[in-house]
């Protein structure tokens, strides 16, 4: 497959990425997260293992959640342990 190059402005770049959807924008961060730290792949899997563990001791199911709910739930129990 041929490969196109085309030169854009930082600016175009971040206007092109503020209008993905949430999801992609969020596959998109944590891909360049993880190309600019080798560790960042370990550290998000064992958080979101520990989240579900979280979730199964108290009855949760963290597929029945929304990404609202669940960022909310993360911060009652990251507050909690204050």
């Amino acid at each position: 497959m041929p490969q196109l190059n085309i030169k854009l402005k930082d600016a175009e770049i971040m206007s092109l990425v503020e209008q993905l959807p949430q999801k992609k924008k969020q596959v998109l961060i944590k891909k360049l997260l993880i190309s600019n730290m080798p560790d960042f792949e370990e550290i998000s899997t064992i958080g979101e293992k520990r989240f579900l563990s979280f979730c199964k001791k108290r009855g949760i199911n963290p597929n029945l959640l929304s990404e609202e709910d669940k960022k909310k739930l993360i911060d009652k129990v990251l507050h909690e342990a204050d």
